[in-house]
């Protein structure tokens, strides 16, 4: 069971004895009392039952400062760092070396890690010639013992410019120094410390711009990167050339499989052009075998062959539990019959035919691609199967020839496992199981990490990071036969013949590397050599100066503690933790920030203060300086005694307090014994009064006493909160402002007892006294009739207009251009104030007049057209009609110097206005607006797979007559409005007019399920076909139709296997290939 800290709570002072202390007789007890001297002392050995944390509050709590980091584990957490940081850069004998993940590139490492592991293709990489470089041919028994392990290479190969080396390999030791002596020493000291060496490591030399210019080839690039793969001393190394001569997206994942068969096809094109036959013919020669198609005639047994070559062969993974029945599958004969015969060329016309594939011969590296990966047709995207298939680590594919070798041997051993987790092609991560030749170990490459298993069995699920993968050591799931392995995740097999003892001596050749690949990787050896030896020097002198701390330290702090009796003095908390939390340099001693107006130690900052030995003071003040030095004699008894007087001060206001609520808020008849009083002080007297008190002490004593106690010092002291009462004095709210007189506003002011006010006055000395009947300020009282009665007359004409203007008050029966008749327009900002006059006429004032300017144009002209129907929100008239007009310019004159009225005459179906329209404020109006909604964030349209409804709007009217003149047809013309109702069978998709098409048909992706090339978008019978263009700029606006068509698939799996996947496109793979 856990065990329970002893301290977890705060340290309080206990001000209960102040409240009925005498100030004149304050004791030294009672003053250390103040200072927390009788709080608990915590020791070291307290420490296993103590909180975590330092004790807030607690001068005597001495422990969780940062000591623990010295008094045990400080070298160690030095030194665990020092290993880690070699551990994670430098390759340790015998490892392997990892690819580092540029983003989205594991399928990437993957294979590069496969075809490193291959010894014969490795070699001829390595024997690659740029012909375009005469280059030194370096052999490669020169460099390594045949174990991956780098020999000699520094001294073999002659590096130029070595003179710097030294002033180099000090600059780097200087600068570490510098950066890990900087960094303080606490519960994150050894991340900090790794975060500076990091940053101090050499830059990857593999990935220069000035080393790479002479590259040519994706074969150069494969010999360096294969050449770090063997000889680097790094842990793992940088692929980003390789990467980026392929032009390959690092944050998109693509479809792995499609990638191995566009970069064979690239160095099957690069290699023809070698002159060493080995070399050029490498691909067909390790990964090319061949099959026939052979076809049979069910009449007359005729037989037909087609022969055709493969790299891979693509297994079904779909209803098959082991690899030996997608084999099965694979080979199986077809009937053809019915509308699929044969034609035979014997018979002369179609027969009844069996077809199979029959194999002439495999390849050296059989690579098995396991199609995990099927074509939906429901969602229009590919999807993962994750169906569990048993493969062995021996498979004897001589079952599977057309006829019997003999000189080659048909029996393949496992080499590789390629697994994929996730759920698509697009997502999810890939790695590797790799078995090694010569030690015949399995190893796992999962980019930057590398790890052997243990043993010489592969275990599929000891890397897995989701537990979907099974072996045989898979408790719970079903055994899988010895010999054998199961995944649900496996997406690529790679086999390698088993080569007789004949064939392996046939296959033994000299292999070269370029001098200008070795001078590369000897290069960043030496520079990672110089890196190590900094760091292992500054380790030496990093844990020496180490040491001498922990000395120090372990010498002085068991002396912090005060015992009994024992002198002391007082100490920065601060300044503590930063001696005990390995800061290089620690300053002087400093004192000042926890001291009172009296230069002495402040009470109220007793939590960052911390009470020590007076003979562990004279040490650290003899080492560091600094000060002031504070003694018993510094605990300040001044500050004390204001303390004291505050708390007495605060129960007393508490009673008073208490007493005047028992009394309750009655209201009292005028008399004699009752007084008058301003609400808003009665309301707040507690927080004047204690802000009175403030003032009194800091007169008397001179001195600020803001903030003596803290709020819970006491359990029955009140907050007298907050509130900033600033320039507001007692019963101020009691007189008017401009007369000084008792204010006229009953609501301002109220009756109490003369017992509650002698109370106040206790408070408030300077407090005039107003007894009930004292005389109230004739002037307010006549101000104040005068709005009563200007209120009442206010009333009664809302009261009366509203009565006359009904509908136009509740916004009814509003006049149109459809209506035959005549009516008037009135501005929307007289409308609104008149309305809110009739709502409150008491708060809200009477409209003066109608000023139709705020309707007219510039021009004196109705800078709209009644018959264009804008929204309502743009508007800015009301329509009335002709009794409405009459009623309204009764109540409310025209404002001179315009028109006297704007007025609309519909007849036989034409609009005439007056004032006429203006043609130049009308067109500017339209052009703003048509922008305004070409300019929309986070707003919806309308997706159909339906044909669209047909529904047509248009931007513009056409004009029966002349510019300017009064008369038009009467057809109301709508042009940026549109049904917002989302009908039957459609999708509603929301847009920005700054995302392009190729932004909205992912979007439609999500909805539908169909893929972006597989959707074509049209707005009113035209196709959109511009990926790039905006939304906006494509006339696509708020709450428009669009209509979806599209392709449906014919037949899937032929079109993926003929042309390479989207993701590929623009890249280095097409382009070479094509």
């Amino acid at each position: 069971m856990k065990a329970k800290h002893k301290r977890s709570k705060k340290y309080k002072i206990d001000w209960e004895w102040a409240k009925e202390s005498t100030l004149d007789l304050l004791s030294q007890q009672q003053l250390e009392k103040a200072y927390g001297i009788h709080f608990d002392t915590c020791n070291v050995a307290d420490d296993k039952t103590h909180a975590k944390s330092n004790c807030h509050g607690n001068p005597n709590c001495l422990i969780h400062l940062g000591e623990a980091n010295w008094v045990s584990s400080a070298r160690d957490v030095e030194t665990a760092a020092y290993s880690e940081i070699l551990e994670n850069i430098i390759r340790q004998n015998d490892q392997f070396v990892g690819l580092r993940n540029l983003g989205a590139t594991c399928y990437v490492n993957s294979l590069l890690q496969v075809w490193f592991f291959i010894p014969k293709f490795r070699n001829a990489i390595y024997n690659y010639q740029n012909e375009l470089i005469a280059d030194e041919r370096i052999p490669i028994n020169f460099l390594t013992d045949n174990k991956f392990n780098l020999m000699g290479l520094q001294e073999i190969i002659s590096i130029e410019n070595r003179n710097d080396d030294k002033l180099i390999s000090n600059e780097i030791t200087n600068e570490i120094t510098k950066s890990s002596l900087a960094t303080k020493f606490n519960s994150k000291s050894k991340q900090s410390l790794l975060n500076t060496l990091y940053e101090n490591v050499p830059a990857f030399m593999g990935n220069q711009e000035q080393i790479l210019s002479a590259f040519a080839s994706i074969c150069d690039y494969l010999q360096l990167v294969f050449a770090f793969l063997q000889f680097t001393k790094r842990r793992y190394i940088d692929p980003s050339p390789l990467i980026s001569f392929l032009g390959l997206d690092t944050n998109q994942q693509q479809d792995v499989q499609e990638f191995c068969q566009l970069t064979m096809a690239l160095l099957e094109t690069t290699l023809s052009s070698q002159t060493d036959p080995k070399v050029r013919n490498t691909i067909q020669t390790l990964f090319q075998g061949e099959y026939s198609y052979i076809t049979k005639c069910s009449s007359c047994d005729f037989i037909s062959e087609r022969k055709a070559t493969f790299y891979e062969l693509d297994l079904t993974v779909a209803g098959h539990s082991t690899l030996e029945k997608s084999f099965d599958d694979f080979f199986k004969k077809e009937k053809l019959d019915g509308s699929n015969q044969y034609y035979c060329e014997i018979c002369q016309s179609k027969r009844d035919a069996t077809r199979h594939i029959g194999i002439d011969f495999f390849p050296p590296v059989l690579n098995i691609q396991l199609l995990r990966f099927i074509y939906d047709r429901n969602t229009g995207q590919k999807k993962k199967l994750k169906s569990i298939l048993h493969f062995p680590e021996v498979l004897d594919m001589a079952k599977y020839l057309r006829h019997e070798s003999k000189n080659i041997s048909c029996i393949y051993d496992i080499k590789a496992v390629l697994i994929h987790r996730g759920a698509g092609t697009q997502s999810g991560h890939y790695f590797a199981h790799i078995k090694e030749d010569e030690s015949n170990s399995w190893h796992v490459f999962n980019d930057e990490t590398v790890h052997q298993l243990s043993g010489k069995k592969l275990l599929i699920d000891e890397d897995s990071i989701e537990s979907d993968d099974l072996s045989p050591s898979n408790k719970g799931s079903k055994p899988v036969k010895a010999g054998y392995h199961a995944s649900r995740s496996a997406y690529m097999l790679v086999y390698t013949r088993r080569a007789s003892e004949v064939e392996c001596n046939r296959d033994i050749q000299e292999v070269f590397l370029p001098r200008s690949i070795v001078n590369i990787v000897s290069e960043d050896n030496l520079c990672l050599r110089r890196w190590i030896d900094s760091v292992e020097k500054q380790k030496i002198n990093h844990l020496t100066t180490i040491s001498s701390r922990v000395q120090l330290i372990n010498r002085i702090y068991p002396s912090l503690f005060v015992n009994t009796d024992q002198s002391y003095e007082w100490i920065s908390t601060e300044w503590l933790l930063s001696w005990l939390r390995k800061e290089n340099s620690v300053s002087a001693i400093d004192n000042s920030s926890v001291l009172c107006n009296h230069k002495k130690l402040s009470p109220n900052l007793l939590s960052m203060v911390k009470r020590i030995s007076q003979s562990s003071a004279d040490e650290l003040y003899t080492l560091f300086g600094g000060g002031p030095r504070l003694s018993k004699e510094d605990m300040c008894r001044q500050c004390v005694e204001n303390i004291c007087r505050k708390i007495q001060f605060d129960v007393k206001l508490n009673k008073d307090w208490m007493h005047i609520k028992s009394i309750g808020t009655e209201k009292f008849t005028a008399g004699d014994n009752s007084y008058w009083v301003g609400k808003e002080s009665f309301r707040n007297w507690r927080g004047l009064a204690a802000r009175e008190f403030k003032r009194n002490i800091e007169e008397h004593l001179s001195q600020d006493i803001s903030g003596l106690v803290e709020e819970d010092a006491g359990s029955d002291i009140i907050s007298t909160g907050t509130t900033n009462y600033d320039g507001f004095e007692f019963n101020q709210d009691l007189l008017c402002e401009e007369h000084g007189n008792i204010t006229a506003v009953e609501k301002n002011r109220q009756i109490i007892s003369e017992t509650v006010w002698l109370l106040l006055k206790n408070y408030f000395p300077k407090a005039t006294s107003y007894q009930v009947g004292s005389p109230i300020c004739h002037h307010c009282e006549e101000v104040i009739k005068a709005k009563v009665k200007s209120g009442e007359n206010s009333k009664a004409l809302a009261m009366n207009e509203k009565k006359c203007l009904t509908k136009l008050y509740s916004n009814k029966s509003r006049p149109s251009v459809t209506d035959e008749g005549e009516y008037y327009i009135l501005p929307l900002k007289f409308v609104r104030s008149w309305r809110n006059f009739i709502r409150q006429p008491l708060v809200n004032c009477r409209p003066q007049y109608i000023d139709l300017s705020d309707i007219l144009c510039e021009h004196n002209q109705l800078p709209f057209d009644p018959l264009i129907d804008f929204d309502q929100e743009k508007k800015c008239y009301v329509n009335v009609t002709t009794e409405e007009w009459t009623d309204i310019i009764d109540h409310y004159k025209i404002r001179p110097g315009v028109c006297s009225q704007i007025k609309i005459i519909i007849k036989d179906k034409v609009c005439e206005c007056y004032p006429s329209c203006c043609q130049i404020c009308i067109d500017s109006l339209l052009e703003k607006r048509t922008l305004e909604v070409k300019t929309y964030s986070n707003a919806k349209i309308y997706i159909s797979k339906e044909d669209p409804d047909g529904d047509k709007s248009t931007d513009s009217y056409q004009e029966e007559t002349e510019k300017g003149s009064r008369k038009r047809n009467l057809t109301v013309i709508s042009p940026l409005r549109r049904s917002k109702r989302c009908r039957r069978g459609e999708i509603a998709v929301k847009i920005s007019s700054e995302e392009t098409l190729r932004d909205l048909k992912l979007k439609v992706m999500t909805e539908f399920q169909v893929a972006p090339f597989d959707q074509h978008l049209s707005l009113n019978g035209y196709e959109l076909s511009d990926s790039d263009s905006t939304l906006g700029n494509l006339g696509i606006l708020p709450d428009c139709r669009l209509t979806l068509k599209i392709d449906l698939p014919g037949d899937i799996a032929e079109e993926m296997s003929q042309e390479p996947e989207a993701g590929f496109i623009g890249t280095g793979l097409v382009n070479f290939t094509s």
